[in-house]
């Protein structure tokens, strides 16, 4: 079911790790491509961000397509294992990633809030 721990994850118990009316979480990179958004299938690759057990974490995961689109190597990421990190942590998504449609939308229901037009 939704709540199924994948192998090699883990879960987190408590109100820090996610805990509600669904239970505790899996921690483990998402499974939605930052980029495109679509979900990444389980015979696809997909290509988390080392920094997943760092604090602050990053949980962002990129599907192999979207990684050859871009011209990263898919391969130097594999080679890094938990020392790669992804283009979002370093500041270099690319326009089409799902943080700039997040940060556009949230400046515009701010604007309205605020009753402001935005330029």
């Amino acid at each position: 079911g939704g709540g199924d721990v994948a192998e090699g994850e883990s879960v987190a118990v408590g109100a820090a790790a996610g805990t509600g009316a669904r239970g505790p979480r899996a921690i483990g990179s998402s499974k939605h491509c930052h980029l495109c958004t679509r979900l990444i299938a389980a015979d696809d690759e997909r290509l988390g961000c080392g920094r997943l057990r760092a604090r602050p974490s990053c949980r962002k995961a990129y599907c192999r397509r979207c990684f050859v689109r871009n011209g990263w190597s898919v391969e130097g990421a594999r080679e890094l294992g938990e020392d790669w990190v992804c283009p979002h942590c370093v500041g270099s998504c690319p326009e089409s990633a799902q943080c700039h449609t997040y940060n556009a939308v949230n400046r515009k229901r701010k604007a309205m809030a605020l009753g402001v037009e935005e330029q």
